[in-house]
């Protein structure tokens, strides 16, 4: 057994893959800080206890302190340490395309540090990185000869290794999937109405067999495994509406009638190709964060459909590109700040000793700053598709061009959402199309709550997960039933606002963000004990202002409605 404060050295060969194995063990068991040197270096292992400060670390050798999260632990295994020694060496064999992603890894470590933003996780850096390229490949992509068979292999393969450099070999199990997805359409008649179920059914079983795999290395195994399950939710998405789309294609073509406006605009008839396959699965617009596209949007981009509107070129459309890079590049800055502001600190023993208002200001500015890599890697994804052209969307009415296509998120009509309807539109547009689209509108009953249990299994089997979607499923009826009840106190007759409805949307406001936060911070926690916990420190703060403005909405009772007279029209009479 390692007593607290005794330090152990080894050399290590090559840091880099030891900084992943840091990473994991670091969302495993413990917090951890660090700084690396950019060359070969020994590593002291500083193990302490009673401590969850961020460790200043002068620049040289590779110093890792451990700090136990949860409890005070005055002894801590050996066991961890040799775990470390045996996959750092595993690393040191095993590459998967060698001293390319090395010097990579190098250059954006290096740039990281340089411009301060060193504390990011390495695979977070990747994808950062790959992100960002995306840009002036995409510049370059627009300016391609008119030839889908190109656009299809160079798009796939700069996708592909997108995925290789950021999640190693565990990238196989995308095409593993994609590989026997492809097999389903090809042997099955979509006539016959079972192919595109059976695609479905293969897509989100082997993406929750990996969801359930990542929960199990979790909580009950020693192994270490990059986590893909953020690409396998995007290509499961894209198989399951290709699918769908080439189903819907074929009730067309037999004159079925009761196709929905959606189904009728992006069917498709004529089968994909291989190669077309591969190109929509792997392309590299929306493979590491999406925006999800159709198949038919993808095959129109290609063979430049898309654009006939507007002479059959891509329209010039720089300037909203390089502003929505830039707005990607600002977002950086709450990127930084979520890792100096960890939800992981919210496990400590020393959250306990915090006031409930210190408390409850941390988790509301944790929970908040997480959601930012998810901005960022979604804006950056939209400027791509932008300056690429994938984004283009038509003309508005005033016939200016629009580029509308790539957006998942509204970010400011979330964060200042006055009812959770309002955010749940303004979050992950895309999927929550997909669910609409693909599965609501789909079923012939109980459709909300097939709805709810896809959406569940497609994030995983976290107990954190659950307590959110538990918790927000009877929120939302208890804010319409408010809305109903309480609204119409600050509105004329005539539908117009009095003017004290600002202050009914000021406290709706600060209600949806002081109950969204407190929800969702379960989200990052992940485990049941870290999540009850937390909710218990903070007296279940959420619940309770939910319940009571419930209660106070009941009291208050609904609007009356005015009695019709003979001579009112109905467009006279307000309805809330």
């Amino acid at each position: 057994m390692l007593e607290a404060g005794d330090k152990v050295s080894c050399w290590i060969g090559d840091v880099f893959p030891a900084r992943e194995v840091i990473e994991s063990l670091w969302s495993d068991h413990f917090i951890l800080r660090y700084s690396l040197e950019v060359q070969n270096a020994s590593a002291d292992f500083n193990i302490v206890s009673q401590s969850v400060s961020p460790l200043a670390v002068e620049k040289g050798i590779m110093t890792m302190m451990l700090l136990p999260i949860g409890e005070t632990r005055k002894n801590v295994s050996g066991r961890l340490l040799q775990r470390l020694f045996s996959e750092l060496e595993r690393h040191r064999k095993v590459r998967m395309i060698g001293a390319f992603n090395e010097a990579m890894d190098r250059g954006i470590l290096a740039f990281a540090n340089t411009v301060g933003i060193g504390i990011v996780p390495i695979q977070e850096l990747r994808i950062f990185l790959c992100l960002l390229s995306a840009f002036p490949i995409s510049f370059g992509f627009r300016h391609l000869p008119h030839n889908p068979t190109v656009k299809h292999v160079l798009g796939g393969i700069i996708g592909f290794w997108y995925g290789l450099y950021v999640f190693g070999d565990v990238i196989y199990h995308s095409t593993f999937s994609a590989m026997v997805a492809y097999l389903i359409m090809c042997a099955m008649d979509a006539k016959k109405g079972m192919m595109h179920k059976a695609v479905f059914i293969w897509s989100m079983l082997y993406l929750s067999v990996g969801q359930a795999w990542r929960v199990y290395l979790h909580f009950y195994s020693e192994e270490l495994q990059t986590d893909f399950s953020g690409a396998q939710m995007l290509i499961t998405i894209k198989l399951t509406t290709l699918a769908f789309d080439y189903y819907d294609g074929t009730r067309l073509l037999l004159g079925d009638e009761k196709l929905t406006p959606h189904q009728k605009k992006m069917n498709v008839v004529s089968f994909p190709s291989f190669i077309e396959f591969w190109g929509y699965i792997y392309h590299y617009n929306g493979f590491m964060a999406g925006p999800i596209f159709n198949f038919k949007e993808y095959r129109e981009y290609t063979n430049m459909q898309m654009f006939q509107s507007v002479g059959g070129v891509i329209p010039q459309n720089y300037s909203r590109a390089w502003r929505r890079l830039f707005d990607s590049l600002f977002l950086v800055i709450f990127v930084v700040l979520s890792q100096v502001i960890p939800v992981t600190f919210m496990s400590t023993p020393e959250w306990d000793n915090l006031n409930f208002f210190y408390r409850y200001g941390y988790m509301w500015l944790s929970t908040s700053l997480t959601r930012t890599p998810y901005y960022f890697a979604w804006v950056s994804s939209e400027a791509a598709c932008i300056m690429s052209g994938y984004a283009f969307s038509g003309k508005d009415e005033k016939g200016n061009n629009t580029w509308e296509r790539a957006q998942a998120v509204h970010i400011l009509d979330f964060e200042l959402a006055q009812n959770f309807r309002e955010a749940s539109e303004s979050w992950n547009i895309r999927t929550d199309r997909w669910l609409k689209h693909y599965v609501y509108e789909r079923v012939r009953s109980n459709g909300v709550f097939l709805t709810f249990l896809t959406s569940s299994v497609w994030h995983g089997f976290f107990p954190g997960y659950y307590l959110s979607f538990m918790s927000c499923a009877p929120t939302i009826i208890a804010m319409r039933i408010i809305r109903r009840n309480l609204r119409s106190k600050f509105m004329r007759e005539d539908g117009t606002p009095l003017p004290s409805k600002k202050y009914y949307d000021m406290v709706c406001f600060l209600g949806t963000t002081v109950v969204m936060n407190f929800y969702f911070c379960t989200f990052k926690l992940a485990q049941l004990d870290y999540s009850l916990h937390v909710w218990t420190s903070l007296y279940f703060c959420g619940h309770i202002l939910t319940l009571s403005a419930l209660l106070l909405a009941l009291v208050v009772g609904p609007p009356r409605r005015s009695r019709q007279n003979p001579t009112d029209t109905p467009a006279k009479i307000r309805k809330d």
